[in-house]
């Protein structure tokens, strides 16, 4: 089964009324049976929302994240190095404040994310969008 541990910190900054920067920086692990799987990870997110005229609310987002494996994943990678995985993800997102139901608002969302690896085939580049509610205060 194995355990997980980790930490994090995130904090926010209103520069203006209607600008809202934010963060968060983290450090994770997990500890599985299978010493192939087992890892260790740290990720850095910043971000910022800015509230428009007529109830529109549009944001931007970039995060880091850095994986180190310890298990060996040869044939995958070359020679007896452990993978490593830098991950890259780009967010966008659009909600109207004054269209809210029972105090929520869908709010759009379009991701770009890139994973490099040195483990062959785990590369990837993908774009996807995501709708979720967002509670307007």
């Amino acid at each position: 089964m194995g355990r997980k541990g980790g930490t994090h910190g995130t904090g926010a900054w209103t520069v203006c009324p209607t600008v809202r920067a934010d963060g968060a920086l983290g450090w994770g692990n997990e500890r599985t049976d299978l010493e192939r799987w087992r890892h260790e990870r740290k990720w850095l997110q910043l971000g910022v929302s800015v509230a428009l005229p007529l109830g529109f609310t549009v944001g931007g987002s970039g995060e880091m994240r850095w994986t180190d494996y310890e298990g060996n994943w040869r044939p995958p990678t070359l020679g007896e190095e452990p993978r490593e995985d830098w991950t890259r993800s780009l967010r966008q997102s659009v909600y109207n404040r004054a269209f809210a139901w029972r105090g929520f608002s869908p709010r759009l969302s379009l991701v770009h994310g890139v994973r490099e690896t040195d483990a062959q085939l785990y590369d990837y580049r993908r774009n996807g969008s995501e709708l979720s509610l967002v509670r307007v205060f």
